[in-house]
C-alpha cells in the first residue's frame, strides 16, 4: 500500500461511521479526561493536541473516545460563551 491510500485509510478509519456512536465505559472516558486536562494544564494558555496513539491504553476503542471525548468539550466550550443563556428560551444574552 502506497503512502497515500495508507493515510486515506488512517482517516477513513479515524472518524465513527454513520449510525449510532458504539457506547463507553464512563471510567474509560473519565480517565481520558482527565489525560487531556492534564496535558492541558502542562502547556497553559496554549492549543494542544496528543497523537491518538497515545490514548490506545484507555481501555474501549481510543477513535470512539476520542470522539465522545470532544463532543463533550465542545459542548462545555458552547455552555461557557457568555452570548448562551441557560434560560429555557434559549435566547442570546446581551
Amino acid at each position: 500500500m502506497d503512502d497515500g491510500a495508507e493515510r486515506r485509510e488512517a482517516l477513513e478509519n479515524f472518524f465513527p461511521k454513520p449510525g449510532p456512536i458504539p457506547s463507553v465505559n464512563p471510567e474509560d472516558l473519565r480517565k481520558m479526561l482527565e489525560f487531556m486536562e492534564t496535558v492541558q494544564a502542562r502547556h497553559p494558555g496554549q492549543t494542544v493536541s496528543v497523537d491518538i496513539r497515545s490514548l490506545q491504553g484507555f481501555g474501549a476503542d481510543a477513535n470512539i473516545l476520542w470522539y465522545r471525548m470532544s463532543m463533550l468539550s465542545a459542548l462545555r466550550t458552547i455552555h461557557e460563551l457568555p452570548c448562551i443563556s441557560a434560560s429555557p428560551t434559549g435566547r442570546a444574552r446581551g
